[in-house]
């Protein structure tokens, strides 16, 4: 599945919540699985990278 993240990024944007954190990476098993972003209202918005199968979002 995947979700157009620059319409989500632009109605986020359209909340007008200030940005805490930018951009980082967040990291599994060594590698960059993605990116998130926070905001004053507490949200944290992730993006992940594309895999073939994602074995790590199944293992707590």
């Amino acid at each position: 599945m995947q979700v157009p993240f620059l319409a989500t990024q632009a109605w986020i944007r359209s909340l007008n919540y200030s940005i805490v954190d930018e951009w980082r990476s967040w990291v599994v098993q060594g590698q960059v699985a993605g990116y998130t972003r926070t905001y004053s209202n507490r949200m944290t918005f992730a993006t992940v990278r594309a895999r073939k199968s994602f074995p790590f979002l199944f293992s707590f």
